[in-house]
């Protein structure tokens, strides 16, 4: 599946969202800590839309003084300011830092999570029933099946 960025854009999207990070910061009075920096980088070199514990012990490995609470508080902020959002599975919450308009394939058995475009419906007329119940905000589709690599497994003798 993938994103469908290459290099250079995947480096100048770090960059963007390096800029977003400290704008963050100082928009909000809070300190541009080291945890919250090392928070961050996890976060964008991060494919995989992980866990706040994922996320944890990544940055537990550089900065063995930091706590969950910092990392949820961190995470809290950063989602509240535009910079992250929240994917909601069954299981466990995970945290995408791909603010362009994408969706997600969602593994039902390994829990993998693969953004994906869909230009065509992003664009598409929206029901007129919509504007009955609210502002529509932003528009996500989320598609549960089984990733390729656990088919595969899963035709293995």
């Amino acid at each position: 599946m993938g994103n469908g960025q290459g290099k250079n854009e995947k480096g100048d999207r770090k960059e963007e969202l390096l800029e977003a990070f400290k704008a963050v910061y100082a928009e909000t009075g809070l300190k541009l800590t080291h945890q919250r920096f090392e928070i961050f980088k996890v976060l964008t070199h991060s494919a995989d839309h992980p866990s706040v514990e994922d996320i944890f012990e990544k940055v537990k490995r550089r900065v063995p003084t930091i706590s969950l609470d910092t990392v949820y508080r961190t995470l809290t902020t950063l989602e509240q300011s535009g910079v992250l959002s929240r994917v909601r599975l069954e299981t466990r919450t995970r945290f995408d830092t791909n603010l362009i308009a994408h969706h997600h394939f969602v593994c039902k058995e390994c829990n993998r999570i693969e953004d994906f475009y869909w230009p065509v419906f992003d664009r598409m007329r929206l029901p007129s029933k919509l504007s009955t119940l609210g502002k529509v905000d932003t528009r996500h589709v989320e598609i549960r099946g089984i990733c390729e690599e656990c088919r595969k497994a899963r035709s293995k003798p």
